[in-house]
């Protein structure tokens, strides 16, 4: 079994869409960053289920989780590396690009 790593720029991706929904309903957004916190946490056992985008981001694979979160991360020998959590139709690919070039 792989172990997740989330990066520090994905839970920062958990807050703000925790902050987007706290607004309108608290309980409604720790259930929906649990749920998103979950999925991350089942790659371990199904690291490949995601769709791979090789064309545009080598490497990078996402899942989707009810048409609205698109979790984008990349399968190593032993670690799933969590890059980024992206809400409601977001461009992630130049975020996850410019991820994979910082230090």
């Amino acid at each position: 079994m792989h172990k997740v790593s989330i990066r520090p720029e994905a839970e920062d991706d958990l807050e703000a869409i925790y902050g987007f929904i706290v607004e309108r309903s608290p309980s409604a957004a720790i259930r929906f960053v649990r749920e998103i916190r979950r999925l991350c946490m089942s790659l371990a056992q199904f690291p490949n289920r995601g769709a791979g985008r090789d064309r545009r981001l080598p490497g990078v694979r996402i899942v989707v989780m009810r048409k609205r979160v698109t979790i984008a991360y990349r399968v190593h020998d032993d670690v799933i590396d969590v890059i980024g959590i992206f809400y409601r139709g977001r461009d992630y690919a130049p975020v996850v690009r410019r991820r994979d070039q910082s230090p």
